[in-house]
């Protein structure tokens, strides 16, 4: 019985809280709205946003008004003393340059 009961009590004490990483479509509507927010600042009020296209793996472009962008989505910095956690991507947004006809 002691052994079950420090069995238990083990078990118990290696138990954490986790929060699970966002499910594929929520990951990506998360980059596509992070994407929307930066190209709309890059583009200004004066160049309206047309089309979004995925060109590869965190690879956007982004066209409107004669007007052409490449973003990307990369990893955000992690801080290294910080213990790894368990969730949705840390990310950020990478503007490429904005070229216009």
């Amino acid at each position: 019985m002691k052994r079950m009961t420090l069995a238990g009590m083990l078990l118990m004490l290696g138990t954490v809280a986790a929060v699970a990483a966002l499910p594929p479509q929520y990951q990506r509507q998360a980059e596509l709205q992070a994407v929307i927010v930066e190209a709309t600042e890059q583009f200004g009020i004066g160049h309206l946003i047309e089309s979004i296209v995925m060109t590869g793996a965190d690879s956007y472009e982004v066209t409107g008004d004669g007007c052409r962008m490449t973003l990307t989505i990369e990893d955000a910095p992690q801080d290294k003393a910080a213990e790894p956690m368990v969730g949705p991507r840390q990310f950020t947004v990478k503007p490429g340059p904005l070229s216009c006809n």
